[in-house]
């Protein structure tokens, strides 16, 4: 019908957000995963430059005993695995095309973060968080 040619072509058209750039989550990303590649669980204390600083999972190893900074490496290591396990499987009635994971804030000074790795649609709902959610617009103010 060429009536909706014309409304597809209207200068009134509602305008398409800008997709957010998802280079600071892959940067996020990498980075956790080489500091659990870094990770030697035989030594006493973990090796960093600024170890008094959150790791890119928003931990702080000088915080803890070396035996907590094992577990939390080990389960990390887990979470890590299993998210991307979850995002590429092969299995039709499990394959969601993104998985959930919780790395340091890319928002200065905000804690930790989850993030979505992969696709899915703009108001889905892609996981349940038992924790205290701040509004973006809360955020944002002074």
């Amino acid at each position: 019908d060429d009536d909706d040619d014309e409304n597809d072509n209207n200068d009134e058209s509602i305008p398409v957000p800008k997709r957010p750039s998802r280079v600071p989550f892959l940067t996020r990303k990498r980075e956790a995963i080489r500091t659990l590649l870094d990770f030697d669980p035989n030594a006493t204390e973990e090796k960093s430059a600024a170890s008094s600083i959150a790791d890119d999972f928003g931990y702080i190893a000088s915080n803890s005993d070396p035996d907590i900074t094992r577990a939390i490496r080990h389960h990390q290591t887990i979470n890590m695995t299993k998210a991307s396990l979850i995002k590429n499987s092969q299995h039709q009635s499990s394959n969601l095309g993104y998985s959930i994971v919780a790395l340091r804030s890319t928002i200065p000074d905000a804690g930790r973060g989850i993030f979505i790795d992969g696709t899915a649609r703009a108001g889905s709902i892609v996981a349940f968080f038992p924790g205290q959610v701040w509004p973006k617009e809360f955020l944002l103010q002074p």
